[in-house]
């Protein structure tokens, strides 16, 4: 069964920020999807300026860094993520204050704060 549109493409965007490009064959077979489904998504993707097609693939746009979506992120790393929280939260005590972002991994902080009372 093969992913969904946007999830696809949302993988396709991950796996060139980590290889810098990738063929259109190849990626064919990561995904399990059709050439043209792959041309398809990477054609949608250059026109959003996210990679630039090459003969045969594509390579990540320098122009733009592509970011995952809030409710993407929370989904990814999540182990990593809970371990950092429950570390970082272990070096607040009583009475002191914090200031934290709205960030993925700071939201794991927050979640093990509940041993501070006030």
């Amino acid at each position: 069964m093969g992913l969904v549109e946007q999830e696809r493409q949302s993988l396709l965007l991950e796996y060139l920020k980590e290889a810098k490009k990738a063929s259109v064959s190849d990626l064919s077979k990561d995904f399990n999807v059709s050439e043209a489904t792959i041309r398809r998504d990477l054609t949608k993707l250059e026109r959003l300026g996210f990679l630039v097609k090459t003969y045969g693939g594509a390579i990540l746009s320098n122009s733009t860094q592509y970011e995952f979506s809030y409710n993407e992120r929370l989904s990814r790393h999540v182990e990593e993520k809970e371990r950092i929280g429950k570390f970082a939260a272990t070096l607040v005590k009583p009475g002191e204050s914090v200031f934290l972002d709205s960030g993925t991994t700071t939201l794991q902080i927050g979640r093990h704060l509940t041993h501070l009372s006030d």
